[in-house]
């Protein structure tokens, strides 16, 4: 069966670090299959996803992404893979209009096309009022 991800000697040392958050990791995916990350804080878990989605870039290593080579990330795998964070990841001091405004342009969506498919979206759920609203401190704590 043909893998989804393929990580060959994946590692990690964060700038300054003196030991590797990523120690050579090496996984296999396959297509179809349900898989779960598990393991204590500390154990490199964010740090593996979060190199897999193309926000931080590993050390040394290898990794495909639906048979495409991620090492060199490109725009393209952020439409494959993405992250929900555990915590809300909002900017209390912007409208939730601009918050849409602000992660969607991390997607190299025109600005024009990123503002047409956030009004269509919260015009279709009845939210409109979210263009002026800013977001309480309450919803991101």
């Amino acid at each position: 069966m043909e893998n989804i991800i393929e990580i060959k000697g994946l590692k990690k040392q964060y700038k300054n670090a003196n030991y590797f958050s990523l120690k050579g990791i090496d996984l296999e995916i396959p297509k179809q299959s349900v898989f779960g990350l598990l393991g204590p804080n500390g154990a490199g878990k964010t740090t593996l996803i979060s190199i897999l989605s193309g926000l931080i870039k590993p050390t040394s290593g290898l990794f495909t992404l639906q048979g495409t080579d991620a090492t060199t990330f490109n725009q393209d795998i952020k439409q494959t893979i993405g992250i929900v964070p555990q915590e809300y990841a909002l900017y209390p001091s912007l409208t939730a209009y601009e918050n849409l405004m602000y992660f969607g342009s991390l997607y190299n969506i025109s600005k024009h096309d990123l503002k047409q498919r956030i009004l269509n979206h919260l015009t279709g759920l009845g939210l409109e009022d979210l263009f002026t609203i800013k977001c309480k401190p309450s919803l991101v704590e």
